[in-house]
């Protein structure tokens, strides 16, 4: 199901992005406690703070595969849309996203598979996050009408 309008698919994205470090916090902290790692090892803000610069240094990148994707959102496309007169940008995005996807879900499956403590089922939603994201992206990519037909519909 993709949305109305392109504000949920924005919020999801950033979501996902303000999500990565808050989980990885959690994640590392719980990990800490249950005495998971030695204690006389590095500190867990290393991996924290890991997470707060992967964020920010991939945002930008995020951000603008969701400019382009969701610049002219037509109303709830359907996630198996195909333009058979875009055969190029269907292909080409839709490799794209099977890449994505098939990532995001085997992370999913991972997580799922080593539970030890709960917080790591906060992972595996959050990659069937992205996994989504990236099937809605690629609807919405594929979907968005020409410039011709924007402009003059």
């Amino acid at each position: 199901m993709m949305p109305q309008t392109s504000t949920l698919l924005w919020v999801l994205t950033v979501g996902l992005v303000i999500a990565f470090p808050i989980i990885a916090d959690n994640y590392f902290t719980a990990m800490a406690m249950a005495g998971a790692y030695p204690p006389d090892g590095d500190t867990i803000i290393i991996p924290i703070m890991g997470s707060v610069f992967l964020a920010i240094a991939l945002s930008p990148f995020i951000i603008g595969c969701a400019w382009l994707a969701l610049r002219r959102y037509e109303a709830a496309p359907s996630l198996m849309v195909w333009r058979d007169d875009r055969r190029l940008r269907s292909v080409f995005i839709t490799l794209a996203a099977l890449i994505g996807i098939s990532g995001a879900l085997f992370l999913s499956v991972v997580y799922l598979l080593q539970i030890r403590i709960w917080q790591e089922l906060l992972w595996t939603v959050y990659y069937l996050g992205w996994a989504y994201w990236f099937a809605a992206m690629r609807a919405a990519f594929i979907d968005q009408p020409t410039k011709r037909e924007f402009l003059f519909d």
